[in-house]
């Protein structure tokens, strides 16, 4: 009886073996081939794949992965990985790796053959990523940014059209008498100040000053003949007196308006300079009008940062985000209540995962060891913990944690995807320091620098938090040295611009919601073109400017001495007859007061005489009558 049941087991067994010896590696290399295809885009390599049934492990070596943009070139290649699965969860069918080893990573190496994968089966993959919900809708969007946001090379060949303009320049054909602005408005000031004295002249005509004068004049001859001698001439001298304050009455009424009206001059004709300071104003008018019709070269060529960095910026966002979305994808964050729905070939498996269940998939940690760079590469280490297909089970987010030091080069990379809650947030930060600028994968041309001997610090950061997207780069590239000399005119120039730049300094961003992203690339290359530019042509610039300046002098030189002459004419002329009224109403003003001091001195006089006479005469009376009994005082 135990025959009937030991054969087979045994028969099973064997079978088991088999199958691991002879097919286990090879679909197992082929399912890994596969997928590596379709994540990367593509081909990948493996050198080999063993399995060891004894003790669950895997042994994978000599593993390329090409770079889809390139495809001669490997993204990274990895000389051993090594992990073993715990037998006894697989029994609950939970693939769960306490650790891995990954050892000799390499990036950016040459490949023999190319990596691009055959036409038909890059669609097949593209058909297969958008029915798994693989295509990254993001990263489309991004690659649209790219396309309509980010300039072209700037078009220094202008340059050369630019220096041609400059030479045909014709100063007598720039400017022109009849175009000049300032010459109108001079006439316009011109005829303004005949106007400002035609006015001036009409208000002091509406005093009416010369009947006032008459009228004091009139008042003044009367006082002139008063003579005081009995009560009838203070009466009549009162009445003149009267009529000498009614007429300086009058005459200091109109003073106190000529006074305000010449102020009134002053201030609405204005001082010399005032004028002087005007028509300088609408010369330099003209200048710049003149000086703007001229196609002189600009001081800028626009945003050279996002012609050089902006697409290389983008791509390596793209590729980020890219890669988070398939983290997001296989790593999905839901509720710890949220119900988990399997489908099998015949009916449904729902599961209500509680706290504490362990993931179906999970690797705990991944040693990693490699090198950055080719000519100089910077060795690493670091690790990644908690890979797992259900993040809200484990409670804990993946980490990961790469550093490498070698001289001044170093490398820190940290990353963490924290699936754990309903709203997932991914991040990477980067920094490096020493990283050959060559391997950025800058655009080349004959308008740019040479960055092979060039070295770049990088600080960025990628964060989706959500789906919000904060991405930023800083990055410092030293060493920037221009290109061979050229015998093209234009390239020559150009070689100048980059010549002796010491450093170039980029800050770019990726910000905003997956449907408005706002991208911008910004560094000191524009600064530093505009100065050299305005060197390169200063010269030539500042010789043309100071032809126009001189040219709109000249023309304007002879109705400006005619402004200046009409303006100093029409106010001092109508100054003067202002101070000239003013001097003779104030001369009749203080003469009728003078008089009337006078004469008000004659009547005080008078009375005084009068009054005197008086007491003496009284005196004699009463002395008359009682000489005898007169006290002492009234006989002195």
């Amino acid at each position: 009886m135990r025959w009937k049941f030991l054969l087979p087991a045994l028969a099973i067994i064997f079978l088991i073996t088999l199958f691991n010896i002879l097919l286990l590696d090879i679909l197992l290399k082929k399912s890994l081939v596969a997928s590596g295809e379709m994540i990367f885009g593509a081909k990948v390599d493996v050198g080999s794949l063993k399995t060891k049934f004894r003790n669950l492990s895997v042994g994978i070596s000599n593993l390329q992965v090409a770079d889809k943009n390139d495809p001669w070139k490997n993204l990274f290649e990895i000389s051993d990985i090594r992990f073993a699965v715990k037998p006894v969860p697989l029994l609950s069918k939970k693939f769960i790796i306490e650790e891995m080893s990954v050892e000799g990573i390499k990036t950016g190496t040459p490949r023999k053959t190319s990596g691009a994968l055959a036409p038909k089966k890059v669609v097949q993959i593209e058909k297969k990523k958008k029915k798994q919900g693989l295509t990254s809708e993001l990263y489309g969007k991004l690659k649209k940014k790219a396309e309509s946001e980010i300039a072209s090379l700037p078009a220094l060949s202008k340059i050369k059209s630019y220096e041609k303009e400059i030479k045909e320049i014709s100063i007598d054909k720039v400017v022109k008498f009849d175009e000049l602005g300032s010459v109108k408005e001079m006439d316009a000031l011109k005829e303004s100040y005949s106007q400002k004295y035609s006015h001036y002249e009409t208000k002091l005509s509406d005093l009416k000053l010369s009947p006032q004068l008459a009228a004091a004049e009139s008042a003044l001859q009367m006082a002139r003949q008063i003579k005081i001698q009995d009560a009838k001439d203070i009466e009549n001298a009162k009445q003149v007196i009267n009529e000498l304050n009614r007429s300086k009455q009058e005459l200091e009424k109109s003073y106190l308006e000529i006074m305000q009206i010449s102020d009134s001059i002053s201030v609405d004709f204005g001082s010399e300079k005032n004028l002087l300071g005007r028509l300088n104003e609408l010369k330099e008018k003209d200048y710049r009008a003149f000086a703007d019709k001229l196609k002189l070269p600009p001081v800028s060529f626009g945003n050279i940062s996002e012609a050089i960095f902006g697409r290389v910026w983008i791509e390596r966002v793209n590729n980020v985000m890219y890669y988070i979305h398939l983290a997001r994808k296989y790593m999905p964050a839901r509720k710890k209540e949220e119900k988990v729905v399997r489908k099998r070939l015949r009916g449904t498996d729902v599961i209500f995962p509680k706290k504490g269940t362990s993931p179906d998939f999970l690797i705990k940690k991944i040693s990693l060891s490699g090198a950055f760079g080719q000519e100089e590469p910077l060795g690493f280490i670091g690790e990644v913990t908690d890979i797992t297909s259900e993040p809200v089970l484990l409670g804990r987010p993946m980490l990961v944690d790469i550093k490498g030091y070698k001289g001044k080069k170093k490398i820190e990379i940290s990353a963490k995807l924290d699936h754990t809650q309903s709203t997932p947030y991914d991040s990477l930060n980067i920094s490096y320091i020493g990283l050959e600028s060559k391997s950025l994968g800058l655009p080349s041309s004959d308008y740019l620098p040479s960055f092979e001997k060039s070295n770049s610090r990088i600080s960025a950061k990628f964060v989706k938090d959500g789906d919000i997207i904060d991405c930023g780069l800083n990055l410092t590239m030293d060493e920037v040295s221009a290109r061979a000399p050229e015998d093209d005119e234009v390239k020559e120039i150009v070689k100048n611009l980059w010549s002796g730049m010491d450093a170039i300094n980029i800050d770019a961003r990726v910000l905003g919601p997956s449907d408005n992203l706002k991208v911008s690339v910004n560094s000191n290359i524009e600064k530093i073109f505009s100065k050299r530019l305005k060197a390169l042509f200063g010269e030539k610039i500042a010789e043309f400017h100071k032809k126009i300046r001189a040219e709109i002098v000249r023309l304007t030189n002879e109705k400006k001495n005619e402004v200046m002459k009409e303006f100093n004419s029409k106010k001092e002329s109508v100054q003067k007859q202002y101070i000239d009224k003013q001097k003779e109403v104030r001369s009749r003003i203080d003469e009728s007061k003078a008089k009337v001091e006078e004469i008000e001195n004659r009547i005080k006089e008078y009375v005084e005489i009068e009054k005197k006479k008086a007491e003496e005469e009284l005196k004699k009376k009463i002395g008359e009558k009682l000489p005898g009994k007169l006290p002492e005082v009234f006989r002195k």
